[in-house]
């Protein structure tokens, strides 16, 4: 599955993001200061092979999207909360539904769960899950 196709996705569907958008193996070259929320990073989590029938392999692909924000607009987290809501659902509204690929179903979100957070930052996860069809030779 190609990743670029998500990160220019969610650079083109999500505003909020100011267009800082990384894949996970873009981490090791980036310096850390050069990354200021509110961004996301695309990491891919696993590749399932599901039944092959004959030259057609079938996998279940789960991409996670890790959202970042800052967290120092107030002591309760109240503006980072809401920034980090906005943006989820834009990255939500922007891949649920959305065909990426020509060999690949629909986008389906799995599932979300808190990540980190700090006096600084919160980071949030939101799983997503897309079949994938290719063909290769025997």
């Amino acid at each position: 599955m190609n990743l670029e196709l998500w990160k220019d996705r969610l650079i083109a569907q999500c505003p909020l993001l100011l267009e800082q958008v990384y894949l996970a193996v873009e981490l090791a070259s980036t310096e850390p200061d050069s990354i200021t929320p509110p961004c996301a990073f695309i990491v891919p989590l696993s590749e399932k092979t599901t039944d092959s029938r004959g030259t057609l392999q079938n996998a279940v692909h789960v991409i996670a999207v890790v959202t970042v924000v800052k967290n120092v607009s107030d002591s309760r987290g109240e503006q980072a909360y809401l920034e980090l809501k906005a943006i989820r659902d834009s990255v939500k509204h922007s891949l649920i539904r959305w065909h990426p690929e020509k060999q690949a179903g629909l986008v389906r979100h799995l599932d979300a769960m808190p990540n980190y957070f700090n006096d600084l930052i919160v980071s949030w996860i939101d799983r997503f899950e897309c079949d994938f069809s290719d063909r290769y030779d025997q």
